[in-house]
């Protein structure tokens, strides 16, 4: 006896949304923290969760209809999902980029060695990583069975 799709895709958004929610939760305690020490955090270093934030709006904005041959599109005449494909991927790309763009962060910013709590770099790269996950797990969960 299998589980219904209705019932994983219920399960998995939630997941996703706790996993959302509790990175961007650890982004915030991580700011009040470099409150305290330098380095603080500055006004671009909150972007990279915003990014990968309205990425997770990109990559599930297409539905799994959408990206296989035929079916009902929302981009237009495009029957074979090319356009669709096109739009999933280049979401996934800037997924990516705001994870490298925190990597990179905390490499200029905590990975110089005089440096005492690394702890809000971490906390960065952890939140873009995490919300690059939930985007997967609710996108991959919400795929319909082959039955």
């Amino acid at each position: 006896m299998g589980v219904s799709s209705s019932y994983k895709a219920t399960i998995t958004s939630y997941l996703a949304g706790l996993l959302f929610g509790g990175c961007w939760w650890l982004f915030v305690d991580a700011a009040i923290v470099s409150a305290a020490a330098p380095p603080h955090y500055q006004w671009f270093m909150y972007c990279p969760g915003i990014i990968a934030s309205l990425a997770l709006i990109m990559i599930n904005s297409v539905a799994w209809s959408e990206i296989g041959a035929g079916g009902d599109s929302i981009w237009g005449d495009s029957s074979d999902g090319q356009l669709a494909r096109g739009f999933l991927f280049s979401s996934m790309i800037v997924a990516f980029s705001s994870v490298i763009w925190s990597i990179y962060l905390f490499a200029t910013k905590w990975g110089t060695g005089n440096v005492s709590n690394v702890y809000p770099g971490l906390a960065l790269i952890i939140q873009t990583s995490g919300i690059l996950m939930a985007s997967f797990l609710y996108f991959f969960g919400r795929k319909p069975d082959d039955e």
